[in-house]
């Protein structure tokens, strides 16, 4: 390698291999003469100059310097940090030696050489998760959530930008891959539904797919979950026909959502006569739609057939309550708003968390506009918690020792939803107290990143 270099003095590459294999030689045997850094650092140090934009060289140079640090002359030193902040760049590299860089530089300044790249800080942050470190999880999050913003707007307009020049081919990669790299389940702010919505309407839907083996199954069950408002019926209708194997259930409450009522009730009809609690969310999803469209003794007759055990549930008790309210039925106003109100105060009474850190809730928008929720949190020592509803995240703190509270506005969440609290990092810290209060100047804000 040596005759190499001489041989071609302008290619980066040999002088790479050179130093490579210097290194290659003291880890294999510890020659005496292979102890002398420089024997590597120098040859790889004018690769990386020579070729500057060359991941490897840098991956390389750093994965030399970090287990040998304390042996390093002053000037390779000196000259570390930026090596390890370009070898930082392979996502790969933080994986495999985040841990020894926060061991040599300190976990701050390690910290700090991290690009403002989801990928790599999240690599870091599930280092420092298995570590215990809740300050350094902490700090991370806060540029991870700001990276993540960030990639998820600058990867949508590339695919806009794709799609005003008809590019199919690359929006066949750029969709599903904007949904693999930032599902909506690890972090949902305001931004999130219109982001998914207009990914859905850039699809190409040339090509078929499997429900539950592709990623626009993922975005089409986010909407179901309480989004309806939130994409039109008709794209997600246009999504479900590119899709195979997609659950009749599924089929017809997308058909509702997209207006064919007819369609919709048919397939409920003949569904529920074998299993009728099964079709339970599509005759609701039929309700609505008949009542919006100013049919309410329709969505009455929809509400029936409603399986009798779900009748009572949260999300059909409140379209009772409002097809009841339309038709002047004031005695089934009456027992509506009466079960409405004991599930509300059962919650009160006694919270029942399950084992993991979630409480089932039944959100009356007629109580709980302009109130929040305040849930008293219990920690043995200092941990860091995610937060969300129905499974998606969307805050994330520091919790202290003792006891603290966390207040959420729940403003516009309507119907049975599931509160979480899950401890990442520390010691598990146990929710209690549940009560709906008025927010004030004290509640959290919307983004849920800081408690009171």
């Amino acid at each position: 390698m040596v005759s190499a270099v001489a041989y071609r003095p302008g290619w980066a590459m040999h002088r790479f291999l050179l130093g490579e294999l210097a290194y290659a030689e003291f880890r294999q045997d510890g020659a005496a003469e292979a102890r002398r850094p420089e024997l590597w650092t120098e040859p790889l140090r004018l690769a990386s100059d020579a070729a500057p934009g060359y991941p490897a060289i840098w991956v390389a140079r750093a994965r030399a310097i970090l287990p040998m640090w304390k042996d390093l002359p002053a000037g390779e030193r000196d000259l570390a940090p930026s090596v390890v902040e370009h070898a930082f760049r392979d996502p790969e590299f933080v994986t495999e030696q985040f841990a020894a860089a926060a061991a040599a530089l300190g976990r701050d300044a390690a910290a700090r050489l991290l690009p403002s790249d989801s990928d790599a800080l999240s690599r870091a942050i599930r280092i420092l998760t298995r570590e215990g470190d809740v300050a350094g999880v902490a700090a991370l999050t806060t540029r991870w959530e700001n990276a993540e913003r960030s990639e998820r707007t600058g990867e949508l307009a590339l695919a806009e930008e794709r799609a005003r020049r008809e590019d199919l081919e690359e929006l066949r990669w750029r969709c599903p891959n904007w949904v693999y790299r930032h599902p909506p389940s690890e972090l949902e702010d305001p931004a999130t539904a219109s982001q998914a919505a207009r990914i859905l309407a850039l699809w190409p839907l040339d090509r078929e797919g499997t429900w539950g083996g592709d990623p626009r199954t993922t975005l089409t069950q986010y909407f179901l979950e309480g989004r309806q408002s939130e994409i039109e019926g008709a794209l997600l209708l246009r999504v479900i026909e590119s899709l195979t194997g997609v659950p009749d259930t599924v089929r017809a409450r997308v058909r509702a959502l997209a207006g064919d009522l007819e369609a919709a009730g048919d397939m409920a009809a003949r569904g529920a006569a074998v299993d009728r609690q099964r079709w339970t969310a599509v005759f609701l999803e039929i309700a609505k739609a008949h009542f919006k469209n100013g049919h309410a003794r329709e969505a009455w007759l929809t509400l029936e057939a409603i399986a009798p055990g779900d009748q009572e549930s949260c999300d059909v008790l409140l379209a009772r309550r409002d097809v009841a309210r339309a038709l002047g039925n004031r005695l089934e106003l009456g027992a509506v708003s009466r079960a409405l109100e004991s599930q509300k105060a059962a919650v009160q009474a006694q919270p029942a968390w399950s084992a993991q850190g979630s409480l089932s809730l039944c959100l009356d928008p007629e109580q709980t506009t302009g109130q929040r929720l305040s849930v008293d949190l219990e920690a043995s020592a200092p941990s860091f918690v995610v937060w969300g509803w129905d499974g998606y995240s969307l805050g994330r703190l520091t919790v202290p020792a003792g006891r603290t509270t966390l207040a959420i506005p729940v403003t516009g969440l309507t119907g049975h939803r599931t509160f979480s609290v899950r401890t990442t990092v520390g010691p598990a810290v146990h929710p209690g107290r549940a009560t709906f209060e008025k927010e004030s100047g004290t509640a959290s804000g919307a983004d849920g990143t800081h408690g009171t």
